[in-house]
């Protein structure tokens, strides 16, 4: 990032600490980045992309081929999270809820910046557990998810 007065060096560690991402899981919304029980991790959050589906025509008369309609598709977002607990079972108990979460038919998750904020519509998502003997002795593990979300995002400005 660079200002008027110079480069400002940010340090990502401070950076994940100062947003919060939700689940809603019925009327309640389930901070993924509380530091407790769960932490984002920053390898792969925060990247963004687009998928677009595309109607094409080609002629014989013509080169290449003509683009008649795009519209977006869905998007897959990849999430990382830090699951903690102060004993083995603690960090099942968070992996199973997190299961749970993230299985559920449809739901939202919210991203709250400074006053910024970012709400998606998400669908159930494949995920991955990693829980090697390293993690076990840490007290985690690294629960890896694909969130299919709907490609519009409501955009808002808290004051």
């Amino acid at each position: 990032m660079v200002n008027q007065r110079g480069p400002v060096t940010i340090n990502n560690e401070d950076a994940m600490q100062e947003f919060d991402l939700t689940i809603s899981y019925g009327l309640e919304n389930i901070s993924l980045n509380d530091h407790v029980n769960y932490q984002v991790a920053a390898d792969e959050f925060g990247n963004k992309q687009t998928s677009l589906r595309r109607i094409e025509a080609e002629s014989p008369y013509y080169d290449g081929t003509f683009t008649i309609h795009v519209t977006k598709g869905n998007i897959m977002e990849p999430l990382s999270l830090y699951v903690r607990g102060a004993t083995q079972n603690q960090v099942t108990e968070n992996l199973l809820f997190l299961e749970e979460l993230f299985m559920q038919p449809t739901y939202t998750m919210t991203l709250r910046m400074d006053d910024h904020l970012e709400t998606w519509k998400c669908w159930p998502a494949e995920y991955s557990i990693e829980r090697s003997h390293v993690f076990m002795h840490a007290g985690m593990a690294v629960f890896k998810v694909q969130v299919p979300r709907h490609p519009t995002v409501s955009y808002e400005v808290i004051l």
